[in-house]
């Protein structure tokens, strides 16, 4: 398609010079180009963009009610977002199941405040990765450890915990150890002792630290720009108590009005005086 009077493409006009050069002049030089194009740096996920997911996360569970930033014990928001079941049919249908997902991107929040933390933490990479070597050499000299059931060898899985070689359960021994004094006291710890939650996620950015260093009654949700992984799921923990699935299903009201609240434009004083202002703008679908 030929170009209007108006248009100009510098491209072209150096080309054009290039062709009509006179005798004995030079050229004009082609413009050097890069053996690879410059990349654009890619944006790192904000905070909001992981909160994002998690509250996600949450809602594909299917939970009856959810809200952003529950307190589980005391009235500073604990978690980053909570969400209950309940009874499908009955009078007054109580609470019969709680979830609950802490968002942490920093790994030292992970462990509890302990001295010598960083030394247990070095310890508990050691024995993971030796529990590693001796699990290939398990499955080599005890195949009877192998679930019968798994249809395929490449995800079979196997009891290493019955395992008889000596080794191996003095480490899985000394690993429970130190687990517990890397979390004992901790955030995790508390959340998971409050007798108000039956499901403990631990959503985290990916890479920034492994599962096997997180407690064994946690799930694990790994965190990508756009996307998460459950990388574990979280078990049904036994020390939760009717009161405390009422109690957080409480808390989880009080954060949904609030939220509530602030996507309405609606402000309400701690005296209970109510004012206005704009409401944020809701961002269209793609």
């Amino acid at each position: 398609m030929e170009k209007t009077p108006e248009e100009f493409d510098l491209f072209d006009f150096v080309a054009e010079q290039r062709r009509e050069a006179l005798p004995g002049e030079s050229p004009i030089p082609a413009p050097e180009s890069d053996s690879a194009p410059e990349s654009i740096p890619t944006a790192l996920p904000k905070l909001k963009d992981y909160q994002q997911l998690v509250l996600g996360f949450v809602a594909s569970l299917g939970v009856d009610a959810l809200a952003e930033r529950v307190a589980v014990k005391g009235r500073r928001p604990a978690v980053q977002t909570a969400g209950f079941w309940r009874a499908a049919s009955g009078r007054k249908r109580p609470v019969v199941k709680t979830v609950a997902v802490l968002l942490v991107t920093d790994r030292e929040l992970c462990f509890a405040d302990c001295a010598d933390r960083e030394e247990y933490i070095s310890e508990f990479r050691q024995i993971r990765e030796r529990m590693a070597l001796l699990e290939v050499e398990i499955r080599r000299t005890e195949p009877h450890l192998a679930a019968a059931d798994d249809l395929f060898d490449d995800l079979r899985t196997w009891d290493y915990a019955g395992s008889s070689n000596p080794e191996y359960q003095a480490l899985l021994k000394r690993r429970e150890t130190v687990a517990r004094r890397l979390n004992s006291g901790s955030r995790l710890d508390r959340i998971a002792g409050s007798g108000m939650v039956d499901l403990c996620y631990l959503a985290v950015p990916a890479g920034l630290i492994a599962p096997e260093e997180i407690p064994e009654e946690w799930g694990v949700l790994e965190l990508a720009p756009k996307s998460f992984t459950l990388l574990r799921e979280a078990p049904m923990l036994d020390r939760v108590t009717p009161e405390g699935r009422a109690q957080l299903a409480f808390n989880i009201a009080q954060a949904a009005l609030a939220g509530a609240l602030f996507t309405s434009g609606v402000e309400r004083s701690s005296k209970g005086s109510i004012s206005y202002r704009l409401q944020p703008k809701r961002r269209r679908r793609r």
